[in-house]
Order: C-alpha cells, then structure tokens, then sequence
C-alpha cells in the first residue's frame, strides 16, 4: 500500500492504494458516522468501480477481553454484491487483518 491518507472524522476521508504485480486500485472512503469503540459508518468507492458505492459499517464488540470487528456491506447492486464475491477481496482483508494482528502485538 505505497499511499494512505486518513482523516477519522466525521465528512472526512481516507484513500488508500494498492499496488501488485499487474495492477493497481484505490479506494476513497467519507465517513458518516462514528461512535468511537461502538461503530463507524462510512462509504467506498474503488476506482475500478467507480458507479458502485458501497456502505460500509464497522461494529466492534468486546469478548473475553478482545475486540471483535463485524463488517457489514451493503452493495447498490446484486450485480455488484455478485461482483465482489467473486474477487478475491476476501484473501485481501484476511491479509489486511493478519497485518492489524501483529501491529496491535507489536504495540501491546
């Protein structure tokens, strides 16, 4: 991810791009809202799709000590649903939290 530029409040921001091999895609995020340590809702569009906005709430819990983030998407399409589910979005947000994993045992 050679840029990421986060702005955590409300109307604000972040963009992020990756990059690999053959590609690259960015995605812009404005969040909605935010409820710290309960939830954030934000919207995102990828360049790649860029008619396709999707919104995304994140809802952190707590479990035995542990935070537990649920991700919720909620596509404008059943095309664009159709679509992700056949990316490998999920390898990428797997690797993505692996990464969260050993930052946050990192700092602890």
């Amino acid at each position: 991810m050679p840029e990421c530029e986060i702005d955590l409040r409300v109307g604000g921001a972040y963009r992020c791009v990756w990059e690999w091999v053959d590609g690259r895609m960015t995605a812009t995020v404005v969040y909605r809202e935010i409820a710290p340590e309960h939830r954030i809702l934000c919207t995102e569009v990828f360049d790649i799709f860029p008619d396709n906005e999707t919104l995304v709430e994140h809802v952190f819990s707590e479990n035995d000590g542990k935070t537990n983030v649920t991700m919720h998407l909620h596509y404008d399409s059943q095309a664009t649903r159709d679509g992700v589910l056949q990316s490998p979005m999920d390898e990428g947000l797997e690797a993505c939290y692996c990464t969260l994993d050993t930052l946050i045992f990192e700092i602890v």
